[in-house]
């Protein structure tokens, strides 16, 4: 067991008061983490959490052993953090640009660590999937989804979003799960940012177009029909029931992450550094 990321865990689980969201945080499948603590629990022999279909809350056992441990934890994270290459020793002023869904999911929660981690850091942060204009911006740098065409631009790719076909139990209650892809005629979709062009052969009904990935995520959701969506947005979803992957042996191919920056212009030192660290968090997210 790893005692520190298990204390972590628990520590993060009575601060928010759940399971799913200290697993969301941690990016960590939920049986995952319930696993980690009942081993502490095993390990302490002691139970720290009372858990209910409701809430979860510390016994109180739980509640004294969080009160010796947490400033412990709070230290050894950011030590560890610092080893791993954390912002500890970034200072300066970035400006940068990052997609609307895939910054506010991934990449904000890891800047707003970096902004605790370093007091002398400032970052402002475009979250938006519209073109972005470095000279009029004075952006550092910008992370954006699919492939760039300037050759006028460095174009660092970070990694590949790896693409889904989703649906809702609801939706797949009422109009089944299909087995094969002749099985997917007929069925409803949420069009996000144009066609389908995997399944642009096969008669489906177009319920709703959408160029922005989280209105096509609450639709599908709400029960609307099946869309092709990012892994990364929807693996804890399909991992906990809330969406069911539809066709898994289907190759949908993947979206390339990519940071850019103008070719004559080099990195400032802190935007480098933001840039490398972003860089770790992609890498582990699409892990």
């Amino acid at each position: 067991m790893d005692r520190l990321l298990a204390n972590q865990l628990f520590c993060r689980v009575v601060e928010l008061g759940s399971f799913s969201a200290a697993a969301r945080e941690a990016r960590l499948p939920q049986p995952s983490v319930s696993r980690l603590i009942a081993a502490l629990e095993d390990g302490l022999d002691t139970r720290l959490l009372e858990r209910t279909t409701r809430r979860v809350a510390p016994t109180l056992e739980g509640r004294a052993y969080y009160a010796q441990v947490e400033e412990a934890v709070r230290t050894l994270t950011h030590a560890s953090a610092a080893a791993r290459g954390g912002f500890a020793d970034v200072a300066g002023h970035v400006k940068i640009a990052v997609p609307g869904a895939l910054g506010r999911r991934l990449l904000l929660p890891r800047i707003v660590a970096a902004l605790i981690e370093s007091p002398e850091l400032r970052v402002d942060v475009s979250a938006s999937d519209q073109p972005v204009d470095f000279v009029a911006g004075s952006f550092d740098f910008a992370i954006r989804v699919g492939p760039q065409p300037s050759s006028s631009f460095v174009a660092r790719e970070l990694g590949r979003s790896e693409q889904w076909l989703v649906g809702s139990p609801r939706y797949l209650g009422m109009r089944g799960t299909p087995q094969d892809l002749a099985a997917l005629r007929g069925h409803h979709v949420v069009i996000r940012g144009g066609p389908i062009a995997e399944l642009s052969r096969l008669a489906l009904i177009t319920r709703m177009s959408t160029d922005e990935i989280e209105t096509a995520y609450v639709a599908v959701h709400g029960g609307v029909g099946l869309s092709i969506l990012p892994r990364w947005l929807v693996a804890l979803d399909v991992l906990e029931g809330r969406l069911v992957r539809v066709l898994p042996e289907f190759e949908l191919g993947g979206a390339p992450i990519v940071a850019t920056y103008p070719s004559a212009r080099r990195l400032r030192k802190p935007a480098r550094q933001v840039l490398e660290r972003l860089t770790q968090t992609i890498g582990a997210a699409l892990a």
